[in-house]
């Protein structure tokens, strides 16, 4: 099985967020910490970070 796709990725510091569009499906979102990062320890600062970036 082959998956075609096209991201478009947002970046700040040692975080990026990509949103992937999978032709004949959906949307997958995938998040990405460069490196062990102490404000980003619970679900809770990611999901603000995702909404702010």
């Amino acid at each position: 099985m082959n998956i075609k796709e096209s991201d478009i990725v947002y970046g700040k510091e040692d975080f990026e967020k990509a949103i992937k569009d999978i032709e004949n499906g959906d949307n997958l979102i995938e998040v990405e910490t460069v490196s062990n990062n102490d404000n980003i320890d619970t679900i809770g600062k990611l999901k603000t970070l995702i909404i702010n970036l």
